[in-house]
């Protein structure tokens, strides 16, 4: 299992930056982890007596962002938690504007080039694939992984 770090630049929509990173690189197959912040969001949630039925919102104003999801044949497929000011919106999400740099990162089921500065200590138990590198923003402002609290150079 190889790992990938995509980086969502300022002002890019999140779905199809991963998308077509997916792409780029061939990948049909992972699971996503994702950690930002977007300025827009469109997210919808199942309608409770008809849960095939979605609701979908759009919301503009800031919002720290974390997620979970897959790629599949199918495409792109996250769910979101968004924090915002008085306000808290969790669902699958459509479309997001990065209001920042944030970090999506792409495990993956075959070999690809993925990065080779993975930080040894920090793994995930469910899956095994590493949880940081250098570039990762698992890292506070003074290079300290939070995962281990070791200072990288």
């Amino acid at each position: 299992m190889s790992t990938v770090l995509v980086q969502v630049s300022r002002n890019q929509e999140v779905i199809k930056t991963i998308a077509r990173e997916a792409s780029r690189r061939g990948i049909t197959a992972a699971s996503i982890s994702l950690i930002g912040a977007v300025q827009r969001a469109t997210v919808s949630v199942m309608k409770k007596d008809q849960p095939k039925t979605d609701y979908l919102r759009e919301y503009d104003q800031p919002f720290e962002l974390t997620g979970t999801g897959e790629i599949t044949n199918d495409g792109v497929h996250v769910h979101v938690t968004l924090a915002g000011e008085d306000l808290i919106v969790a669902g699958h999400l459509h479309a997001g504007r990065s209001r920042i740099s944030s970090s999506g990162r792409t495990s993956r089921r075959s070999p690809i080039d993925a990065p080779t500065d993975q930080h040894p200590s920090a793994r995930s138990a469910a899956t095994g694939v590493a949880a940081c590198s250098r570039r990762s923003p698992c890292h506070d402002y003074n290079g300290h992984c939070a995962g281990s609290r070791e200072r990288l150079r």
